[in-house]
C-alpha cells in the first residue's frame, strides 16, 4: 500500500483511529508513536505509522511477525 518514508496524498482520509485498532495490536505500537503526533493507517496485516505534520510513513509494523 505504502512505503516507508513514503508521503500519504492529500486527498487520503482513511485513517484508523487508535481505539479502532484491535487491543491486541496496539501493544505492538512503540510508545514514541503517540496519537498526538502520528496518526495510523491499519490494513493488510500492517499498521502504518504516519505523522501528523508532514504526512510521511514513519514505520509499517508488520503484524504477521
Amino acid at each position: 500500500m505504502f512505503s516507508e518514508g513514503q508521503r500519504i496524498p492529500s486527498g487520503f482520509n482513511s485513517f484508523t483511529d487508535y481505539d479502532d485498532i484491535p487491543p491486541e495490536y496496539r501493544d505492538v505500537i512503540p510508545s514514541q508513536y503517540g496519537s498526538d503526533l502520528h496518526r495510523y493507517i491499519y490494513r493488510d496485516d500492517s499498521i502504518y505509522v504516519v505523522d501528523r505534520r508532514t504526512r510521511i510513513v514513519s514505520d509499517i509494523i508488520n503484524l504477521l511477525r
